[in-house]
């Protein structure tokens, strides 16, 4: 398997303010390769549960040790790190072995496929591919008819494909079953992002063109370019806070690793597109999120640019989290009257597969009670 000229930042130090956040301190570890905690088994507990929240426990581990300070951690967090690295590595060659059958069923489809996020990032933007751990794989397609071609074949391989959600659904998952369990999952998107806000900003041909190949074969399989990567990243990390997901440490050291590998010129080219886009307001609460836990270096330029922009936006990024004023976004984005009306219809009568997405197994009913009890919790905050 090739491996990309990615690294992972050098052990630099790093300023903090004076009363960090246990995550902030993890933050700046992942920077600095130091990790100051208690000898107390209670602050050795509290630091693994949020390393393992955050996504970052092979990352940590990595860095300690390349800057020369796992001896000095404690017995007990060397140990849970090592093991939870272990795992983090034999779940990154397991899907590895998969991006190699998914490769295989584009070209018997003749289909082309783009790799997203975790896995695409950890070929080529991180030194070794389990450093950014992932749980599933995220996969692009020009279009859901194509989609479909590749789901039909790795359907012999034991992946089972969930129906097709709806027209404004674009997304779609594919779960690997071996003698009754769970063995892998596939995130594949018709769209580059499950929103109608935010569905037609990037074609695939243009992303396409743009990208980078892996060491499979790249007429059917690539990576996002480093560009389109990090607008990509910060939408998507704007669909999380929309959507109530967790805002993992992970998904912020991507941002930051993509912006230490910007120079004059590719710079030029994200404030091109984003402002083209009027998507500055939202690329740029990432960006400075970024910047403000992991201390990366940005051109003021470019910050005043998109701070300059943004005020003139019709999406206020500052409302990403209130999510009756996003719905109102994703409705006000959708062209025409009956996509408008099909649209309300599946959000308020979601097939029982959307459900399951959301909410996990089980009945109907009970699925829509909790996506009742969801939608009030939001109401009140």
């Amino acid at each position: 398997m090739w491996r990309g000229i990615g690294t992972i930042t050098g052990c630099d130090a790093l300023t903090t303010v004076s009363t960090p956040t246990l995550r902030q301190r993890l933050a700046t570890s992942l920077v600095t390769g130091q990790l100051l905690l208690g000898d107390d088994d209670a602050s050795i507990a509290q630091w693994l549960d949020l390393i393992q929240e955050e996504g970052v426990q092979a990352l940590l581990e990595k860095q300690l040790r390349t800057c020369g300070h796992w001896d000095a951690q404690p017995q007990a967090l060397r140990d849970a790190l090592s093991k939870n690295t272990r795992a983090a590595l034999v779940r990154s060659m397991l899907q590895e072995q998969q991006l190699h059958q998914i490769v295989d069923a584009a070209r018997q489809a003749d289909v082309r496929v783009m790799l997203l996020k975790g896995n695409a990032l950890g070929l080529w933007l991180y030194a070794d591919p389990y450093l950014r751990e992932t749980s599933d794989i995220d996969l692009l397609f020009a279009s859901k008819e194509e989609l479909g071609r590749v789901v039909a074949a790795l359907a012999p391989l034991h992946y089972v494909a969930e129906p097709d959600a709806g027209a404004y659904s674009y997304e779609r998952k594919c779960i690997l079953q071996v003698n009754g369990s769970k063995r892998g999952e596939l995130d594949m998107h018709s769209r580059l992002l499950n929103a109608p806000l935010y569905a037609e900003l990037l074609d695939f041909d243009t992303l396409w063109q743009a990208a980078i190949p892996l060491g499979f074969d790249a007429a059917y399989m690539r990576a996002l370019g480093v560009e389109h990567a990090l607008v990509h990243a910060c939408l998507n990390r704007a669909l999380n806070i929309q959507n109530a997901e967790p805002d993992q440490l992970k998904l912020l050291f991507d941002i930051h690793l993509l912006m230490a590998r910007m120079d004059a010129q590719a710079w030029a080219a994200i404030v091109a597109l984003v402002t083209h886009k009027r998507i500055c307001g939202v690329c740029l609460r990432s960006i400075e999120d970024a910047a403000t836990m992991f201390g990366t270096k940005l051109p003021p330029s470019v910050i005043a640019t998109l701070q300059r922009n943004a005020a003139t936006e019709p999406l206020d990024a500052r409302r990403l989290q209130d999510w009756r004023y996003m719905q109102w976004q994703n409705f006000k984005a959708l062209p025409g009257v009956m996509p408008k009306l099909r649209w309300v219809w599946m959000r308020l009568f979601p097939s029982h597969t959307q459900l399951q997405t959301l909410y996990g197994d089980g009945h109907r009913l009970g699925l829509m009670g909790r996506r009742l009890t969801r939608l009030v919790s939001r109401q009140s905050h």
